[in-house]
């Protein structure tokens, strides 16, 4: 009981003080009902990696509640088997909590979003679809690779925005000017429309580098052949063969 008052009043100091320190030891951060929860007989590890305090904390915490939900885990294992998710300085920062500080699961995930809110990768709004611009020597299947990848991370973007955005991102050609004169009515229609559109340029450069003169294809096979044949007649007149 006098150790306890004593942890108290050093606690209480610290927080005054402005300093947090690690726990005791013997002192747990979890509550007593986290640490007596017993693990399902059927208990299965959740596989969402580790954090380290570096990578986006809401994808970490987003996959492991999935992981959670999948395997059913009650309130209690849940606070345990995120802890095991956390490395190096994630897990510095939970050494550093006040003792039996967590209750319940969104103890611990409130506190570990604010702990590592400055990590959370920056969410890109709409208005940077409109910035994306084709470049003079980039490729038409190029550019949609580009622009499909920057929409897959605005999932508030609507089909028209992204519509919209597309079109004032194309360089100025057969394709855009297409669009101008047929709008599509739905982003699923635009992607189809412009999968014959990425055709019909591969193929026009498939025959570009095709007509190309140069020793390439089939023709520069021919070609090769004729001066091997050529060649080996006239060394052979050289050297008096019929």
């Amino acid at each position: 009981m006098e150790m306890g008052e004593m942890w108290k009043e050093i606690r209480m100091l610290r927080q005054q003080l402005g300093g947090r320190e690690p726990a005791p030891k013997g002192e747990s951060l979890f509550s007593l009902a986290i640490l007596e929860e017993e693990f399902p007989p059927n208990f299965q590890q959740s596989n969402v990696g580790e954090y380290d305090g570096h990578a986006d904390p809401e994808e970490h915490l987003g996959r492991f509640e999935n992981a959670a939900l999948l395997h059913q885990y009650s309130d209690e294992v849940r606070c345990r088997v995120f802890l095991g998710t956390l490395v190096r300085s994630a897990q510095q920062w939970f050494n550093t909590l006040q003792p039996i500080s967590i209750q319940s699961f969104e103890d611990f995930s409130t506190a570990f979003l604010q702990r590592f809110a400055s990590s959370k990768r920056h969410q890109k709004n709409y208005l940077s679809m409109f910035v994306m611009k084709q470049q003079e020597a980039e490729s038409f299947r190029e550019f949609v690779h580009c622009f499909n990848g920057a929409a897959l991370e605005i999932p508030a973007a609507t089909p028209d925005i992204m519509i919209s955005a597309f079109t004032q991102g194309l360089r100025e050609g057969e394709f855009f000017k297409s669009l101008v004169k047929k709008p599509q009515s739905s982003y699923d229609d635009l992607l189809a429309r412009t999968k014959k559109y990425v055709n019909l340029e591969d193929a026009q450069r498939h025959n570009r580098m095709e007509q190309r003169p140069g020793v390439s294809g089939v023709e520069g096979a021919e070609r090769r052949g004729r001066k091997r044949g050529t060649g080996e007649g006239d060394e052979d007149k050289a050297r008096g063969i019929r």
